[in-house]
């Protein structure tokens, strides 16, 4: 009898379970694929679109929003006011004899607006004639649960513009590791990691609030600017086969990382998607002061 496949099985059997044994990571399991769960995290996350390319040479004060489907664009104006709802704009005057009246934009209608220095302080604009290549972050968070130091950390996926509901252990979890991806061409990683932490109650849904990213401008108190280092972009893997020169040509061409901005916000309108129990548990950034001095 030949015993080599059943000696080459056992072997494989054997590396997939020492590879698989030095994972500390887990994927955190969605309340669809486990229904049972009573310990429940839940929340929406909201993107933008990030536009490569060329921008247009758009000079400020202007404002892009939208309408239903319908987009709106005003050349030179005002920026009246920005607060943590939203901006007025008051567009310049039509004709020698008229102006029209300021408007409140929530940020969920802004698409880009820039300022009186030319600064793009929501949104990204479009580029070049055909728009440039627009992608949406997915954001993977990786968390360890101080309350259970041997356990592994565990990962959640957040998909652009989603609601998302993942069953997991109570705990005070730390965010060991932000992850930004489109696709696999597109991967950047936080750096330097922020602090965030997030406290789950035992059998509840804990709502861990609405996350905005690319949505806020950076100089409202509640968004936080998330530098990033670049992992993976468009021909990287062709530009390493050709050695150092492919390397030199892939850094001259990758650009520079994206800055984020991040921020944790709390819908009063909140509803859990299973009946029982909730509270509100929203992601927090216990050294914000410190991490805003830092990266302005």
């Amino acid at each position: 009898m030949n015993n080599k496949p059943l000696i080459t099985v056992s072997i494989l059997i054997s590396i997939e379970s020492t590879f698989l044994g030095c994972s500390h990571t887990e994927n955190a399991r969605t309340t669809t694929e486990n229904s049972n769960c009573t310990t429940i995290i839940e929340g929406y996350f909201h993107v933008g679109t990030l536009y490569f390319g060329q921008s247009l040479d758009i000079k400020g004060p202007a404002i892009c929003v939208k309408h239903g489907s319908e987009q709106q664009t005003f050349y030179g104006g005002d920026i009246v006011r920005i607060d943590n709802k939203g901006i007025v704009f008051w567009p310049k005057k039509d004709s020698p004899f008229y102006r029209p009246d300021s408007t409140f934009y929530s940020y969920d209608q802004v698409i880009w607006t820039v300022d009186k220095n030319n600064k793009v302080i929501i949104g990204e604009l479009p580029k070049g004639d055909n728009g440039g290549k627009g992608i949406a972050w997915e954001m993977d968070i990786e968390m360890a649960n101080q309350n259970e130091p041997n356990a592994k950390d565990t990962k959640i996926n957040l998909k652009p513009n989603e609601w998302f509901s993942y069953c997991i252990n109570p705990g005070s979890y730390t965010v060991k590791k932000i992850e930004y991806c489109s696709g696999n061409a597109f991967q950047d990683e936080a750096n330097p990691l922020p602090r965030m932490i997030l406290n789950v109650d035992p059998k509840v849904v804990n709502y861990v609030g609405d996350i905005y990213l690319d949505l806020r401008p950076d100089s409202l108190p509640n968004v936080h600017r998330i530098t990033t280092e670049i992992i993976n972009r468009p021909g990287k893997a062709v530009s390493a086969g050709m050695g150092l020169i492919g390397a030199i040509v892939w850094s001259a061409m990758k650009g520079s990382a994206p800055v984020h901005t991040l921020s944790v916000e709390m819908d009063s309108t909140f509803k859990p998607s299973s009946q029982g129990a909730w509270k509100t548990s929203l992601f927090s950034f216990p050294d914000a002061s410190l991490m805003l001095r830092q990266n302005r």
